[in-house]
């Protein structure tokens, strides 16, 4: 960050007497590649952050179409047992006002982070707020916003694919699943395969995480002769951390998330299962 914007953020904490957000506003509906003097700061004092009921699910970066990689199965299902689920378009700004009324949010890659929507929405789990990220469509831009957001909770989100030792599919099981509440009754999870994510023409599987496990807890995790990253031999593909608030990080491939209609119509695939568990567990004491 530019020296002199470091000084306007020291300034406005000392005013404000407390922990600051630096809100910088989209131009034309994009993220700024640097800070230029056209951009608003704006400090938002901590201690305005409030947490909604668990039973309202706020969405925001996941598609909402009918088709193969949309989510209408699962925020059907979700509404069908009590729950509200709202939505947002990818370039919505995350703001305290807006966080206040949810106790969940839902995440997908596809959402364009913004610089002051990761320390926002950090505080805000550790006040009681509850996430699930589905880390689809990363590129690098993507995944250097959504990390800072996930430091403090032990799971990083690689800019990277599984390499998927086939020529052709739409997804494949999670070989470990390890015992969790949000693993209840859960015998099959199937992540996506797509071609062409981030190495055009072959065919790749889910983003892969890594755990910091003094903060949080892996719970599946691809281990097949073949499957491997950039980063382990037997890539993390779920990962919880539990505090005040909860977050839970899944891997996706290109457009597709687990969640999405294509993975939801099958009985013998527990993805469906294991997103109401995830919503479910949100709602449990921490």
């Amino acid at each position: 960050m530019d020296s002199k914007y470091l000084i306007i953020g020291l300034v406005g904490f000392l005013i404000g007497g407390g922990s600051i957000y630096y809100y910088i506003t989209r131009q034309n509906g994009n993220l700024p590649t640097n800070i230029n003097p056209t951009i608003t700061l704006t400090h938002i004092n901590e201690t305005e952050i409030k947490v909604g009921s668990a039973q309202k699910i706020l969405a925001i970066g996941a598609d909402l179409s009918t088709g193969d990689a949309g989510h209408t199965q699962f925020f059907s299902s979700l509404r069908s047992k009590g729950y509200t689920v709202d939505s947002l378009s990818n370039d919505s700004v995350i703001d305290i006002p807006t966080l206040s009324n949810y106790g969940v949010l839902i995440i997908a890659g596809n959402r364009n982070y913004g610089i002051s929507d990761g320390p926002l929405i950090a505080d805000w789990v550790k006040k009681g707020g509850n996430i699930l990220l589905i880390a689809n469509n990363l590129d690098e831009t993507r995944a250097s916003w959504c990390n800072p957001m996930l430091d403090d909770f032990g799971i990083v989100v690689n800019n990277d694919n599984v390499q998927a030792p086939f020529s052709t599919a739409v997804g494949y099981i999670v070989k470990y699943i390890y015992k969790h509440a949000i693993t209840n009754g859960i015998t099959n999870i199937v992540v996506p395969v797509v071609q062409g994510t981030h190495n055009t023409g072959s065919w790749t599987g889910p983003v892969d995480l890594t755990i910091d496990s003094s903060k949080a807890t892996m719970v599946a995790q691809i281990g097949e002769s073949g499957y491997s990253s950039a980063h382990a031999i037997k890539p993390p593909v779920l990962a919880v951390y539990e505090g005040t608030g909860k977050v839970v990080v899944i891997s996706g491939a290109g457009d597709y998330t687990p969640f999405s209609n294509a993975y939801l119509s099958y009985a013998q695939i527990d993805n469906l299962q294991l997103g109401i568990n995830i919503i479910g567990w949100f709602q449990s004491p921490g």
